[in-house]
């Protein structure tokens, strides 16, 4: 959808409330996020039954040609945004921007909010994942299966809320008990917003859309690949062993550490060895796999000005790794071990707000 001054994209699983976003007061450089009553000010050139129309949601069924293939027409939610990414009109490659903007606040939601839940510019992820999935003989299932990974019950914001986060760090409410803010100075805003200065950089970014659509996707055995394939990604190696023992030397925590190697070796049987794990099990592993991958990415982003390829953040780990296991030999014998682990502490390690899980 396009207007003459925006490219206008729904995103699902955000609600723009009260303190809406003026559409003419961007949050970042080139692009806004407003709710609907934003966008029908973005739409000069239609009526207001146009807009309506535009903006009633839920289009997937005029796009669906053959539903021999897919559930009964009457059993397709369709949910419509509730609210829109409007990208500059002028800015080269709208459609990846947004993209990135929905990864950029899934990327907050886990790193500040402690959430594992994402955001998607895309209607198939919010309309399919509430509907039954499986087909058995052309017999539909009755119950409705939903991704816990996917806000499909939108997260409910203030547009001025969010700007003023963006701009001071802000905290604004993302569920009953829940903080989250979406600061311009987080390594995460430099990356998935800004101009890419470095391979590394761009490589990150694309690695945080890869992870956005894991979470997004609604076969929990289809998340836990992706998301251990993110892994793969920023450390560089395909080798499950050293795959397991780079991530898991992040992660000093045992609980931590089985569940790396129980994701990763279910990863390995689904793919090699064709083993499915059932859905109860797939959506509590994929779950483990998107917070690690996650905070693994997040400790990536932290050190941008100090590692710029992925050689030298493969090599960055396995040092790391290597100066926690002299501190244990050295705390073994008796010496004294004080200004290294401070060292460890203070330079080697992702900042504890990130998440509890964090590597330390």
């Amino acid at each position: 959808m396009s207007s003459p001054t925006h490219h206008i994209f729904p995103l699902y699983g955000l609600k723009v409330t009260d303190g809406e976003t003026q559409p003419q007061k961007f949050i970042f450089e080139d692009a806004t996020i407003v709710g609907r009553k934003g966008v029908r000010d973005l739409l000069p050139q239609l009526s207001e039954e146009q807009k309506d129309i535009a903006l009633k949601g839920g289009l997937m069924s005029q796009l669906v040609t053959d539903w021999s293939k897919c559930p009964p027409r009457d059993h397709l939610v369709e949910p419509r945004s509730e609210a829109y990414v409007a990208v500059r009109r002028n800015k080269k490659g709208a459609r990846p921007y947004a993209r990135s903007i929905a990864a950029f606040l899934s990327a907050c939601a886990v790193l500040r909010g402690r959430q594992i839940i994402h955001f998607s510019i895309d209607g198939r992820d919010a309309v399919w994942l509430l509907n039954p999935l499986d087909l058995r003989g052309m017999k539909f299932r009755t119950d409705v299966r939903q991704n816990v990974f996917f806000a499909t019950k939108p997260v409910c914001v203030g547009g001025n809320d969010l700007r003023d986060s963006f701009t001071s760090g802000s905290l604004i409410p993302f569920a009953p008990g829940v903080v989250w803010d979406i600061s311009k100075q987080h390594p995460a805003s430099r990356i998935m917003l800004g101009q890419a200065k470095s391979g590394w950089e761009s490589h990150l970014r694309e690695v945080a859309i890869h992870l956005n659509s894991a979470g997004c996707s609604g076969n929990y055995a289809l998340t836990l690949q992706m998301a251990v394939s993110t892994l793969e990604m920023l450390i560089g190696t395909r080798d499950f062993k050293k795959l397991e023992h780079m991530a898991s030397s992040l992660f000093p925590s045992s609980a931590n550490r089985s569940d790396i190697h129980d994701f990763i070796k279910a990863r390995h049987d689904f793919v090699h060895e064709g083993k499915s794990p059932d859905d109860k099990k797939a959506k509590s592993l994929a779950q483990k796999a998107l917070a690690i991958a996650w905070v693994t990415w997040g400790f990536a982003a932290s050190l941008i000005d100090r590692v710029r390829t992925r050689d030298s953040f493969q090599s960055f780990v396995l040092n790391r790794d290597s100066l926690r296991t002299i501190v244990e030999e050295y705390k073994a014998v008796g010496a004294k071990t004080g200004d290294l682990e401070s060292f460890l502490n203070r330079e080697l390690s992702l900042p504890t707000s990130m998440m509890s899980s964090s590597p330390s």
